[in-house]
């Protein structure tokens, strides 16, 4: 008879649908290496695993897709199965597992189950198992030690079918179906929890938390917080001072919606399950050197004076759709002068003052279609008698989405852009820009030469350096800000075109801002390179 201790929790039905549980945090302590030469930190392993994931993701999801996996991607997961504080990654192609350790001081295979073959981990005996059925009724169990990288088989779990019997044996005896029952109770195995393989999944699963640090918004501005996390779990935000900066949740998303209220700085924390994340947001005074427009609701009459004159003139603006033939219109009407604009499906009508010294004001139209690409952006002006247009963004401009943000002192139309400077080593990325009027014979608006400023609270100028990059305190600097290294963090916070070369202004998790002259070849992990829908 076989002696086994104490049983745990119940083993889990031997089905091909293990349970999926999510991993405690890892540990932060360092351990010390055989050689006893340098101290490994779990951040060293994680910053390793997420450089060996990035430049490979390519080649894992290729590969779960030729093996044809039921999502064609290739799933990741960590955990410490070695009990020596640093954790092991797990890479599922749907049809066979990888598993990964860190020795040596690089990302080593400790092995590969063949295919139709899985691992698992056994946390009550610290084991790590790797197991297939071929029926409900025949499989195989083996548990393994992990010990510097090599695996070493403990026991061995089979059951058959002979002569139509279910038959068990442990380590090639036999055992009574008490005996297994019992064995599935002590050594109860739990899949690891896994996430698809991207950049985003890479991050949150292995370093997650806020996408910065510091996140800055003006007063009556709002921002989102964007959170690189790998879990259903809900999100629970709290502001330290609401007196400063209040939020809201997205969940749909997993972001928190920022709003500042007055100067000054606040903690947000994100609690999810036990786990806490931080970042500081600090609030400035709002830019009155900007004039953001002014919404008109539909359907509604409103009285403005737009030309000058002393009299209030009456606006009046309207949409319909024809969802079968994807046809949008909208009706725009001050007094009896009427236009009908061809826009997208969603339709906005602002009031703005292009020059604060002439006596016009303007209407704005501004409409997206899928996507949130633009379908117009166009300034009209009513003269007292006519009601013309006065400013466009051109369907040629460059860029595919633009929203204005508001009217400069100096007459410039600032608009949030897509990607006005492309390049495929940088991807899609959202900044600021200005345009203006050139000359007096066109309507277009220009974008004007100059450093576009990158909205860099959106996660997707997140940049991850795919070799040694050295950046420079300007444009035509010799001399180096500081030094990125391979898979390390960086954000692009503004891009400059000179001579038809394209600068990229970065900043580095310390918060040091530098110029990097962005090469013809690749620097950053293809999977930064964001891409809009």
């Amino acid at each position: 008879m076989l002696n086994f201790k104490k049983p745990l929790s119940l083993f889990l039905a031997f089905t091909c649908s293990l349970s999926i549980g999510i991993t405690n945090p890892l540990p932060t302590q360092g351990v010390q290496t055989a050689s006893a030469a340098t101290t490994v930190t779990v951040s060293d392993v994680k910053q390793a695993y997420i450089s060996y994931l990035l430049k490979n993701e390519n080649k894992w999801n290729l590969a779960a897709a030729n093996a044809g996996g039921k999502d064609s991607t290739a799933k990741i997961g960590i955990k410490d199965m070695d009990q020596d504080g640093l954790p092991e990654l797990l890479i599922s192609l749907g049809s066979s597992d990888r598993l990964y350790t860190y020795l040596n001081g690089k990302v080593t295979l400790v092995s590969k189950t063949s295919k139709k073959q899985y691992y698992a981990f056994c946390s009550a005996k610290n084991l790590v198992c790797r197991y297939y059925f071929s029926s409900d009724s025949v499989f195989n169990y083996t548990y393994y030690t992990l010990k510097n990288g090599k695996l070493t088989s403990k026991y061995k779990l089979n059951s058959s079918q002979i002569n139509g019997k279910t038959v068990y044996t442990l380590n090639g005896s036999k055992i009574s179906t008490k005996e297994y029952q019992s064995f599935q109770k002590n050594y109860a195995i739990k899949k690891l929890y896994t996430v698809p393989l991207d950049h985003t999944n890479v991050i949150g699963l292995l370093s997650p938390g806020f996408s910065k640090n510091e996140f800055t918004v003006s007063v009556g501005e709002s921002i989102r917080l964007p959170m690189f996390l790998t879990t259903d779990s809900e999100i629970h935000f709290a502001s330290k001072k609401k007196s400063v900066a209040y939020f809201k949740s997205d969940a749909e998303r997993k972001e928190g919606i920022i709003t500042g209220k007055k100067a000054g700085s606040t903690t947000i924390s994100a609690t999810v399950g036990n786990q806490t994340y931080q970042c500081v947001v600090t609030v400035t005074d709002a830019d009155t050197s900007l004039v953001k427009p002014v919404g008109l609701a539909e359907d509604t009459k409103i009285k403005e004076d737009l030309d000058g004159d002393g009299m209030h003139e009456l606006i009046y603006w309207k949409s319909s759709s024809n969802e079968k033939d994807e046809i949008y219109k909208l009706k725009l009407q001050v007094d009896d002068q009427k236009i009908t604009i061809d826009c997208g499906m969603n339709r906005e009508v602002y009031l703005v003052d292009i020059n604060p010294e002439d006596s016009y004001k303007e209407l704005y139209v501004e409409s997206t279609g899928y996507n949130d690409v633009t379908e117009c952006s166009v300034f009209y002006r009513y003269d007292g008698s006519h009601l013309t247009e006065y400013a466009k963004v051109p369907e040629n401009a460059g860029f595919i989405r633009a929203t204005l943000a508001g009217i400069t002192k100096n007459q410039h139309f600032r608009y949030y852009i897509d990607t006005p400077y492309p390049s495929e080593y940088l991807g899609m990325y959202q900044c600021s820009a200005d345009l203006a009027l050139l000359g007096s014979e066109s309507s277009e608006l220009t974008l004007l030469n100059g450093t576009c400023l990158t909205d860099n609270n959106w996660r997707g100028n997140r940049y991850t350096p795919l070799v040694k990059l050295s950046v420079k305190t300007g444009i035509n600097s010799t001399k180096t800000a500081f030094t990125l290294k391979p898979g390390s963090a960086c954000f692009l916070q503004g891009v400059y075109q000179q001579n038809g070369s394209l600068y990229i202004k970065l900043e580095n998790s310390a918060g040091k801002t530098g110029w990097l002259a962005l090469p013809s070849k690749q620097i950053f992990y293809e999977s930064n390179y964001y891409l809009w829908g």
